[in-house]
């Protein structure tokens, strides 16, 4: 979504300037931007603004968030450089031995942690999980150009024009995928070798009729990264008149966006088995991360750069006609009339070789790629429009706004929507609102027309768990794993409906002083979602139906990937209040502010998927039950100004329908962050804007000891992650 504002009578050049720099390294931010603009000739005008805007990265372990619990603070995945840990196998076809893992004999002492709090014996090498490189943030660049002309052909008739061009890339580092050499399939094995070669590589103890298991890190493979561009291009041009007493408005506009991704170092699973765990001879393979001979160019075989790119093209013609209809005694009944027609296409093309596939051992089929992240198809839709808009004032102080809407799908047939609203000024500084609205959403084009596409997800799974530990292998209550979710198009998907209401007044008791207050009712049927992945799979479990989905097993009924399309699935029903209050005092060179808002959900139910009741979800994380957020400002001397904000989020707990046995979960306690600024107008048309964002260093998402939680678990839309941040902001105009 880009939305653009731009400055029709703005004449001249102005230049802006900002850098943002975090106190704990990561994602500083650069911005440059320059306006210009002014006449043409004697009737026409332009308008040009250029706009750059770049971020650096967020690495995790920059930042105070411990990645887990205290007894789960060290991972065996993360051992120091050249360290590894080990098992013997009590035979040569390499049956495992519960409880006998050990760390590599240079590990050092601090490291060596049994990671697994039900295996006490099983002790590893291993590291923390905040020192693993992950990347928080992405870094990112952004680059935009927009230009306007503006003509005015006579005193009744105006053409104008608009241009857009934006592009914005990213790029992430999303770790070493092989930060252990386990057998993706079935799961859990490490590497083996002989006990020839378990000598050669230093591992002691070892008996001639034993083998090793090692659980190792890969560090000479490539980190996976993933690379991203956006861009959109697109103009309008639009015809504005006046004609015996009638305002008439056309425009056509025509916008294509694409978006291009590049995965970068994807593991290519046959090829990851061959290199390591080969079905032929799986002792001694070719390639062992600790050997100081290790060839690592056979580690360039095992994975390739995939690409991707979806484009969307939209064109719309509008046009509407405008006219005051006749007098009413509190003034003139206005009306329009307008029509819209638009046609709406996307196409997404996967690389050719994220949409291969292979059977493993237990017959199960999963993509080749480990990580894939194809996703194919293409469709298109056409839509008409007509809709008409009457403003009536009833009495003085008192209007009522009607409008309706009638759109005609090329995919979904016609629907009718109308709205319903009206202000009334009851006495001098009290007014009444409200409004009545129903509405019509019609699925995204990729949920009908998708090919395929979809990803790995994780889940808990106890009868993989168990299955795992018949073969001897750890496999603790609540661990999760990896499936493969492929997300059909559903061509049965149909719109959802929506109802809202809202009632609310704004009263001025002093001329510097307004409050008002909202209440908002919103009820959604049929809601465009998917089922939770987790539920399909306990529901599979259980013999019970799973709806919409399809679940597919391997030979012995262990789910390894799902079908799950976009559907109708539930219901959403939510009321909220909002109240804002805004102060503003001015004595000559001296001015005082305040802004206050405080939202509040009354409640907040979902149906989650077809077969489930409503339930209150209030609170739960992500939603928070209130947010509060202030604003004091100060101005003197008449050209400086300081600012201090407040914003608070209630505290949170987790959704009991997520709480999975052997996983622990905590809550977030309420937050508070605080940012400061100050402005100065600098000589010669200048203005300097410095300031601090999160005032005091704080951390959102912190449970009720004070600790911060992983970020996987904190919504940064609430807290903030980046800490505390210094600005600085120069516009110079010219």
């Amino acid at each position: 979504v880009v939305n653009i504002i731009t400055k029709k009578d703005f004449d001249g050049v102005e230049g802006t300037f900002k850098i943002s720099v975090p106190q704990h390294g990561g994602g500083e931010v650069l911005e440059a931007g320059a306006l210009g603009g002014g006449n043409i000739g004697e009737s026409t005008r332009g308008l040009a603004f250029f706009g750059y805007r770049k971020t650096n990265e967020v690495l995790r372990n920059n930042r105070k968030v411990k990645a887990s619990t205290d007894d789960r603070a060290y991972t065996a995945s993360n051992p120091p450089p050249g360290q590894f840990s080990y098992r013997t196998v009590n035979d040569l076809n390499g049956t495992p031995v519960n409880g006998s893992w050990t760390p590599s004999p240079n590990c050092p002492t601090e490291n060596r942690v049994a990671t697994v709090p039900s295996n006490p014996n099983d002790v590893y090498c291993a590291g923390l999980r905040k020192d693993l490189p992950n990347w928080t943030f992405p870094s990112s660049q952004e680059m935009f150009l927009v230009g306007r002309v503006e003509h005015e052909v006579s005193d009744k008739t105006t053409v104008s024009a608009l241009g857009l061009y934006d592009i914005k890339s990213s790029h992430l580092a999303m770790g070493n995928y092989l930060s252990t050499v386990d057998d993706p399939i079935p799961g859990g094995r490490g590497i083996l070798v002989s006990p020839a070669r378990a000598a050669e590589l230093g591992i002691p103890n070892v008996q001639a009729n034993q083998n090793v298991e090692i659980f190792a890190n890969a560090r000479d493979m490539e980190d996976r990264e993933g690379d991203n561009e956006d861009s959109v291009l697109g103009a309008t041009v639009a015809l504005d008149s006046e004609w015996n007493d009638f305002d008439v408005r056309s425009a056509f506009s025509y916008f294509a966006s694409q978006n291009k991704r590049s995965f970068n170092n994807v593991l290519n699973k046959e090829e990851q088995i061959k290199l390591f765990h080969n079905r032929t001879n799986p002792i001694d393979p070719a390639y062992i991360p600790f050997d100081p001979n290790r060839n690592n160019a056979l580690l360039g075989g095992i994975y390739d750069d995939l690409k991707s790119k979806e484009k969307t093209t939209s064109a719309d013609f509008d046009v509407s006609i405008g006219k005051s209809l006749f007098d009413l005694p509190a003034g003139k009944v206005q009306g329009l009339l307008g029509f819209n027609a638009s046609t709406l296409a996307y196409k997404q093309t996967p690389d050719a070789r994220d949409q291969l596939f292979y059977t493993d051992p237990n017959g199960a089929i999963e993509p080749l790629y480990e990580g894939t992240a194809a996703v194919s198809g293409k469709g298109d839709r056409t839509v008409t429009s007509l809709y008409s808009e009457l403003v009536l004032p009833l009495a003085k102080g008192a209007e009522i706004d009607a409008a309706i809407r009638f759109d005609n799908y090329s995919d979904f047939g016609s629907t009718t929507n109308y709205s319903l609203g009206g202000k009334f000024k009851v006495a001098e500084p009290l007014l009444l609102r409200g409004n009545y609205t129903t509405s019509f959403k019609a699925p995204l084009l990729s949920y009908i027309h998708s090919e395929g596409g979809g990803g790995y997800v994780e889940v808990v799974d106890e009868t993989w768990c168990a299955r795992e530990r018949a073969r001897g292998n750890v496999c603790e209550e609540g661990t999760g794993r990896q499936i493969y979710r492929d997300r059909p198009g559903n061509p049965d998907i149909k719109e959802e409906e929506g109802k809202s209401f809202s009632l609310g007044f704004v009263i001025d008791p002093l001329p510097d002083l307004s409050i008002s207050s909202d209440y908002h009712a919103v009820t959604i049927t049929g809601t465009h979602n998917t089922d939770d992945t987790q539920d399909v799979v306990d529901r599979f479990y259980s013999g019970a139906s799973v709806g919409g989905n399809e679940v597919i097993s391997d030979a012995e009924g262990i789910v390894s990937s799902l079908r799950q399309p976009v559907q109708n699935l539930g219901k959403l029903q939510l009321n909220a209040l909002e109240t804002r209050l805004i102060y503003n005092y001015k004595l000559s060179d001296v001015s005082l502010g305040y802004e206050g808002n405080y939202f509040r959900y009354l409640s907040y139910k979902v149906k989650d998927f077809k077969d489930a009741p409503l339930r209150q979800i209030k609170g739960y994380k992500g939603l928070p039950i209130w947010n509060l957020s202030n604003s004091f400002s100060f101005g003197f001397a008449g050209d400086q100004s300081a600012t201090l904000s407040s914003r608070t989020v209630a505290k949170q707990q987790h959704d009991p329908n997520d709480i999975r046995p052997g996983q622990k979960y905590v809550d977030v306690e309420e937050y508070t962050e605080y940012d400061a600024t100050y402005s100065v107008n600098l000589p010669w048309n200048g203005t300097l804007l410095v300031g601090i964002n999160n005032l005091l260093d704080t951390q959102g998402g912190k449970d009720p000891s004070g600790n911060p939680i992983g970020a996987e678990d904190v919504n940064l839309s609430l807290y903030s992650f980046t800490g505390r941040t210094y600005f600085a902001k120069v516009t110079q105009r010219f």
